[in-house]
Protein backbone atom coordinates (compact mmCIF):
# COMPACT_ATOMS: atom_id res chain seq x y z
CA UNK A 1 0.00 0.00 0.00
CA UNK A 2 1.46 3.23 -1.38
CA UNK A 3 1.03 6.47 1.27
CA UNK A 4 0.87 10.28 -0.08
CA UNK A 5 0.91 13.13 1.43
CA UNK A 6 -1.23 16.20 1.00
CA UNK A 7 -5.10 17.10 0.81
CA UNK A 8 -8.27 14.75 -0.57
CA UNK A 9 -9.76 15.92 -3.66
CA UNK A 10 -11.46 19.62 -4.07
CA UNK A 11 -14.67 19.17 -3.27
CA UNK A 12 -14.17 17.13 -0.12
CA UNK A 13 -12.13 19.49 1.73
CA UNK A 14 -14.75 21.24 3.05
CA UNK A 15 -16.04 17.90 4.74
CA UNK A 16 -12.55 17.48 5.93
CA UNK A 17 -11.70 21.04 7.22
CA UNK A 18 -15.32 21.10 9.23
CA UNK A 19 -14.75 17.33 10.65
CA UNK A 20 -18.07 15.97 9.26
CA UNK A 21 -15.76 13.43 6.99
CA UNK A 22 -12.67 11.58 8.59
CA UNK A 23 -12.30 8.75 5.83
CA UNK A 24 -12.98 8.63 1.90
CA UNK A 25 -12.53 6.15 -0.91
CA UNK A 26 -12.33 7.18 -4.17
CA UNK A 27 -12.99 4.85 -6.76
CA UNK A 28 -11.84 5.96 -10.43
CA UNK A 29 -13.84 6.47 -13.39
CA UNK A 30 -13.32 3.27 -15.21
CA UNK A 31 -12.69 1.11 -12.30
CA UNK A 32 -14.48 -1.66 -13.89
CA UNK A 33 -13.73 -1.66 -17.01
CA UNK A 34 -9.80 -1.79 -16.55
CA UNK A 35 -10.55 -4.93 -14.38
CA UNK A 36 -11.87 -6.68 -16.78
CA UNK A 37 -9.20 -5.72 -19.29
CA UNK A 38 -6.70 -7.03 -16.92
CA UNK A 39 -5.00 -4.36 -16.42
CA UNK A 40 -5.87 -3.67 -13.07
CA UNK A 41 -6.77 -0.80 -11.25
CA UNK A 42 -6.14 0.95 -7.88
CA UNK A 43 -8.05 2.77 -5.63
CA UNK A 44 -7.45 6.30 -3.61
CA UNK A 45 -8.22 5.71 0.90
CA UNK A 46 -8.21 9.12 1.64
CA UNK A 47 -7.65 9.85 5.84
CA UNK A 48 -7.96 13.10 8.30
CA UNK A 49 -4.69 12.36 10.22
CA UNK A 50 -5.60 15.30 12.70
CA UNK A 51 -7.31 11.99 14.91
CA UNK A 52 -4.69 9.23 14.84
CA UNK A 53 -7.13 6.98 16.74
CA UNK A 54 -10.03 6.87 14.11
CA UNK A 55 -7.22 7.23 11.35
CA UNK A 56 -5.25 4.34 12.33
CA UNK A 57 -8.85 2.23 12.27
CA UNK A 58 -9.67 3.31 8.78
CA UNK A 59 -6.82 2.65 7.20
CA UNK A 60 -7.29 -0.97 8.46
CA UNK A 61 -10.58 -1.75 7.62
CA UNK A 62 -9.63 -0.47 4.02
CA UNK A 63 -6.73 -2.71 3.71
CA UNK A 64 -8.80 -5.59 4.70
CA UNK A 65 -11.67 -4.78 2.43
CA UNK A 66 -9.65 -4.91 -0.29
CA UNK A 67 -8.06 -8.02 0.63
CA UNK A 68 -11.24 -9.39 0.57
CA UNK A 69 -12.51 -8.00 -2.68
CA UNK A 70 -9.02 -9.46 -4.28
CA UNK A 71 -9.82 -13.04 -2.82
CA UNK A 72 -13.29 -13.10 -3.72
CA UNK A 73 -12.09 -11.81 -6.92
CA UNK A 74 -9.65 -14.87 -7.20
CA UNK A 75 -12.01 -17.61 -5.92
CA UNK A 76 -14.62 -16.63 -8.69
CA UNK A 77 -12.24 -16.71 -11.37
CA UNK A 78 -11.32 -20.34 -9.97
CA UNK A 79 -8.20 -21.93 -11.36
CA UNK A 80 -5.95 -22.16 -14.59
CA UNK A 81 -5.31 -19.55 -16.93
CA UNK A 82 -8.69 -16.98 -15.77
CA UNK A 83 -6.76 -16.72 -12.30
CA UNK A 84 -3.48 -16.19 -13.81
CA UNK A 85 -4.75 -13.44 -15.85
CA UNK A 86 -6.79 -11.27 -12.65
CA UNK A 87 -4.93 -8.46 -11.61
CA UNK A 88 -5.15 -7.35 -8.15
CA UNK A 89 -6.99 -3.96 -6.87
CA UNK A 90 -4.25 -1.59 -5.33
CA UNK A 91 -5.32 0.32 -2.53
CA UNK A 92 -2.89 3.58 -2.12
CA UNK A 93 -3.88 5.92 1.09
CA UNK A 94 -3.64 9.65 1.31
CA UNK A 95 -3.10 10.97 4.84
CA UNK A 96 -4.23 14.66 5.25
CA UNK A 97 -3.64 17.13 8.09
CA UNK A 98 -0.64 14.84 9.62
CA UNK A 99 1.24 12.63 6.81
CA UNK A 100 3.35 10.13 8.75
CA UNK A 101 0.19 9.80 11.29
CA UNK A 102 2.87 10.86 14.34
CA UNK A 103 0.47 10.35 17.74
CA UNK A 104 2.55 13.34 19.12
CA UNK A 105 0.38 15.77 16.90
CA UNK A 106 -2.47 14.34 18.22
CA UNK A 107 -1.76 14.15 22.26
CA UNK A 108 0.72 17.03 22.66
CA UNK A 109 -2.81 19.61 21.27
CA UNK A 110 -4.95 17.74 23.82
CA UNK A 111 -2.35 18.15 26.72
CA UNK A 112 -3.22 21.76 26.01
CA UNK A 113 -6.73 21.34 26.67
CA UNK A 114 -6.19 19.01 29.76
CA UNK A 115 -3.59 22.07 30.74
CA UNK A 116 -5.90 24.82 31.12
CA UNK A 117 -8.94 22.56 32.36
CA UNK A 118 -6.48 21.77 35.09
CA UNK A 119 -4.94 25.44 35.74
CA UNK A 120 -8.09 27.28 35.57
CA UNK A 121 -10.86 24.85 37.08
CA UNK A 122 -8.96 24.16 40.16
CA UNK A 123 -7.79 27.29 40.91
CA UNK A 124 -11.47 28.83 40.31
CA UNK A 125 -12.56 25.73 42.46
CA UNK A 126 -11.20 27.18 45.55
CA UNK A 127 -11.56 30.98 44.68
CA UNK A 128 -14.62 31.30 46.69
CA UNK A 129 -14.28 28.51 49.62
CA UNK A 130 -11.17 30.78 50.64
CA UNK A 131 -12.75 33.64 51.92
CA UNK A 132 -14.70 31.17 53.83
CA UNK A 133 -12.01 29.62 55.14
CA UNK A 134 -9.91 33.24 56.39
CA UNK A 135 -13.17 34.58 57.58
CA UNK A 136 -13.65 37.44 55.38
CA UNK A 137 -16.75 36.20 53.28
CA UNK A 138 -18.59 37.98 55.93
CA UNK A 139 -17.17 41.50 55.07
CA UNK A 140 -18.02 40.59 51.65
CA UNK A 141 -21.39 40.03 52.51
CA UNK A 142 -21.62 43.52 53.96
CA UNK A 143 -19.98 45.30 51.05
CA UNK A 144 -21.82 46.97 48.73
CA UNK A 145 -19.91 44.81 46.25
CA UNK A 146 -22.54 42.90 43.81
CA UNK A 147 -22.16 39.38 43.01
CA UNK A 148 -21.20 39.84 39.53
CA UNK A 149 -18.57 42.16 40.81
CA UNK A 150 -17.04 39.41 43.16
CA UNK A 151 -17.04 37.33 40.39
CA UNK A 152 -15.11 38.65 37.46
CA UNK A 153 -12.66 39.81 40.32
CA UNK A 154 -12.16 36.10 41.49
CA UNK A 155 -11.80 35.00 37.67
CA UNK A 156 -9.81 37.34 35.92
CA UNK A 157 -6.32 36.19 37.37
CA UNK A 158 -7.20 33.04 36.26
CA UNK A 159 -8.31 33.92 33.00
CA UNK A 160 -4.84 35.48 32.28
CA UNK A 161 -3.22 32.53 33.70
CA UNK A 162 -5.17 30.22 31.02
CA UNK A 163 -3.88 32.53 27.79
CA UNK A 164 -0.61 32.54 29.06
CA UNK A 165 -0.52 28.80 29.28
CA UNK A 166 -1.89 28.66 25.86
CA UNK A 167 0.87 30.93 24.60
CA UNK A 168 3.28 28.54 26.81
CA UNK A 169 1.68 25.58 25.37
CA UNK A 170 2.07 26.82 21.75
CA UNK A 171 5.43 27.47 22.15
CA UNK A 172 6.44 24.16 23.53
CA UNK A 173 4.55 22.24 21.10
CA UNK A 174 6.93 24.48 18.51
CA UNK A 175 10.16 23.97 19.75
CA UNK A 176 10.21 20.83 21.27
CA UNK A 177 7.84 18.52 19.69
CA UNK A 178 8.03 20.48 16.10
CA UNK A 179 4.00 21.06 15.58
CA UNK A 180 3.94 23.86 13.79
CA UNK A 181 0.22 26.10 14.57
CA UNK A 182 -0.70 26.20 10.59
CA UNK A 183 -4.57 28.51 11.99
CA UNK A 184 -4.09 31.85 13.26
CA UNK A 185 -2.79 32.29 17.22
CA UNK A 186 -5.52 34.80 17.31
CA UNK A 187 -8.39 32.20 16.20
CA UNK A 188 -6.62 29.54 19.05
CA UNK A 189 -6.97 32.48 21.47
CA UNK A 190 -10.93 32.93 20.91
CA UNK A 191 -11.64 29.45 20.88
CA UNK A 192 -9.38 28.73 24.53
CA UNK A 193 -11.33 32.38 25.91
CA UNK A 194 -14.54 30.29 24.93
CA UNK A 195 -13.01 27.59 26.98
CA UNK A 196 -12.03 29.60 29.68
CA UNK A 197 -15.14 30.77 30.34
CA UNK A 198 -16.73 26.91 30.55
CA UNK A 199 -14.14 25.52 32.98
CA UNK A 200 -14.03 29.13 35.29
CA UNK A 201 -17.76 28.94 35.23
CA UNK A 202 -17.59 24.68 36.43
CA UNK A 203 -14.83 26.05 39.49
CA UNK A 204 -16.50 28.88 40.98
CA UNK A 205 -19.96 26.35 41.03
CA UNK A 206 -17.61 23.94 42.35
CA UNK A 207 -16.18 26.67 44.90
CA UNK A 208 -20.15 27.43 46.18
CA UNK A 209 -20.77 24.12 46.99
CA UNK A 210 -17.82 23.41 48.96
CA UNK A 211 -16.53 24.01 52.30
CA UNK A 212 -12.91 23.52 52.28
CA UNK A 213 -10.15 24.30 49.84
CA UNK A 214 -9.64 20.63 50.10
CA UNK A 215 -13.00 19.81 49.05
CA UNK A 216 -13.27 22.09 46.37
CA UNK A 217 -10.10 20.58 44.81
CA UNK A 218 -10.68 16.81 45.44
CA UNK A 219 -14.18 17.53 43.94
CA UNK A 220 -13.24 19.65 40.94
CA UNK A 221 -10.44 16.73 40.38
CA UNK A 222 -12.43 13.36 40.59
CA UNK A 223 -16.10 14.39 40.06
CA UNK A 224 -15.72 16.93 37.00
CA UNK A 225 -12.18 16.43 35.49
CA UNK A 226 -11.87 12.55 35.60
CA UNK A 227 -15.65 12.22 33.94
CA UNK A 228 -14.91 15.20 31.34
CA UNK A 229 -11.84 13.52 30.37
CA UNK A 230 -13.12 9.76 29.61
CA UNK A 231 -16.18 11.44 28.00
CA UNK A 232 -14.11 14.12 25.84
CA UNK A 233 -12.57 11.11 23.27
CA UNK A 234 -9.35 12.01 24.77
CA UNK A 235 -8.37 8.78 26.37
CA UNK A 236 -11.28 6.47 24.22
CA UNK A 237 -12.82 7.26 20.64
CA UNK A 238 -16.01 8.22 21.33
CA UNK A 239 -17.52 6.56 17.79
CA UNK A 240 -17.08 3.35 19.89
CA UNK A 241 -18.93 4.27 22.86
CA UNK A 242 -22.82 3.26 23.18
CA UNK A 243 -25.19 5.27 21.55
CA UNK A 244 -26.37 7.03 24.68
CA UNK A 245 -23.40 7.78 25.71
CA UNK A 246 -22.16 9.48 22.29
CA UNK A 247 -25.04 11.88 22.81
CA UNK A 248 -23.83 12.56 26.11
CA UNK A 249 -20.80 14.17 25.18
CA UNK A 250 -22.32 16.74 23.23
CA UNK A 251 -22.91 18.28 26.43
CA UNK A 252 -19.12 18.39 27.53
CA UNK A 253 -17.00 21.35 26.77
CA UNK A 254 -13.93 19.72 26.73
CA UNK A 255 -14.88 17.42 24.11
CA UNK A 256 -15.68 20.59 21.48
CA UNK A 257 -12.35 21.99 22.74
CA UNK A 258 -10.47 19.25 21.85
CA UNK A 259 -11.81 18.80 18.09
CA UNK A 260 -11.19 22.70 17.80
CA UNK A 261 -7.99 23.16 19.33
CA UNK A 262 -6.56 20.34 17.04
CA UNK A 263 -8.25 21.51 14.29
CA UNK A 264 -6.40 25.27 14.14
CA UNK A 265 -2.99 23.68 15.21
CA UNK A 266 -2.82 20.76 12.10
CA UNK A 267 -5.89 21.81 9.80
CA UNK A 268 -5.03 25.57 9.88
CA UNK A 269 -8.59 25.85 10.13
CA UNK A 270 -10.67 29.72 11.06
CA UNK A 271 -13.35 30.39 13.13
CA UNK A 272 -15.86 30.06 10.47
CA UNK A 273 -15.37 26.23 10.10
CA UNK A 274 -15.16 25.76 14.06
CA UNK A 275 -18.69 27.18 13.78
CA UNK A 276 -20.37 24.21 15.46
CA UNK A 277 -18.04 24.01 18.46
CA UNK A 278 -17.82 27.40 18.76
CA UNK A 279 -21.95 27.54 19.65
CA UNK A 280 -21.67 24.67 21.57
CA UNK A 281 -18.30 26.61 24.08
CA UNK A 282 -20.26 29.15 23.87
CA UNK A 283 -23.97 27.90 24.95
CA UNK A 284 -22.42 25.91 27.62
CA UNK A 285 -20.22 28.50 28.77
CA UNK A 286 -23.28 30.94 29.40
CA UNK A 287 -24.96 28.39 31.41
CA UNK A 288 -22.53 27.32 33.74
CA UNK A 289 -21.58 31.01 34.02
CA UNK A 290 -25.06 32.41 34.68
CA UNK A 291 -25.57 29.31 37.50
CA UNK A 292 -22.37 29.77 39.16
CA UNK A 293 -23.13 33.59 39.33
CA UNK A 294 -26.60 32.89 41.05
CA UNK A 295 -25.12 30.29 43.08
CA UNK A 296 -22.77 33.56 44.46
CA UNK A 297 -25.63 35.88 44.87
CA UNK A 298 -27.35 32.79 47.02
CA UNK A 299 -24.32 32.28 49.01
CA UNK A 300 -23.74 36.49 49.96
CA UNK A 301 -27.72 36.80 50.30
Amino acid sequence: METFGGGPCAHEEPLFERGEAQVALHVPPGFQRDLDSGEGAAVLFTVDGSDTIPAGQGSTYAILGVKRYNEKRLAAAGAGDAAARIQAVELRQRVWFNPELRSKNFFVTGILALLLMLMTMILTSMAIVKEKERGTLESIIVSPMSPLTLVLGKLVPFVVIGFLDVLLVVAVARYAFGIQLRGSILTLLAVSGLFIVNTTGLGLLVSTLSSTQQEAMMSSMFFVMLPLIYLSGFVFPIESMPAAVQWMTDLIPLKHFLVAVRAVFLKGSSLGDLAVQCAWLTGSGVVLFTLATLRVRKRLA
